[in-house]
């Protein structure tokens, strides 16, 4: 009998054939539109565009479409995500628009997972709680119920 056990990664955690991580980024870099780099499994380098965006609650993750593990063929993984092809296109069209490194071919996302990426801001450790939540009030929007308005300070 064969036992094998999947030792943990500095960077990212397993959930099927996706991968995970949680990416700290300064207020500084997503007020100023800056970016994210990732280092794949396999050595290459996943450039992700922060802004505004990151502060506003359930939109500071973004799905890398097929950077995850491989998915064997034949697989039931794989007869799904086959199944989907159309819409993992249309999804590397938005990757690609929102700052991705693009080159990653539909072949790639039918045997790829995908990754997850959440980001968490790092804010100076000036701001109060108060100021932080005016923060992410102006990056929510107007309509959000968030007070919009001068950070005091």
């Amino acid at each position: 009998m064969l036992v094998v056990t999947q030792a943990a990664h500095g960077r990212y955690t397993r959930r099927g054939h996706d991968l995970h991580a949680v990416v700290a980024v300064p207020l500084s870099d997503v007020l100023h539109g800056g970016e994210a780099r990732l280092t794949t499994l396999d050595g290459r380098t996943v450039a992700l565009r922060l802004g505004p965006h990151v502060l506003r609650p359930h939109s500071s993750n973004t799905v890398v479409v097929g950077e995850g593990m491989p998915i064997p063929p034949g697989s039931a993984a794989a007869a799904r995500r086959a199944a989907c092809a159309a819409r993992l296109a249309e999804a590397l069209v938005r990757q690609q628009g929102q700052g991705a490194t693009p080159g990653l071919s539909l072949q790639q996302v039918l045997v790829h997972g995908d990754l997850h990426v959440r980001f968490e801001v790092v804010f100076p450790p000036e701001l109060s709680e108060q100021q932080r939540e005016q923060l992410r009030g102006m990056a929510a929007g107007p309509g959000s119920g968030a007070e919009a308005g001068a950070v005091q300070g």
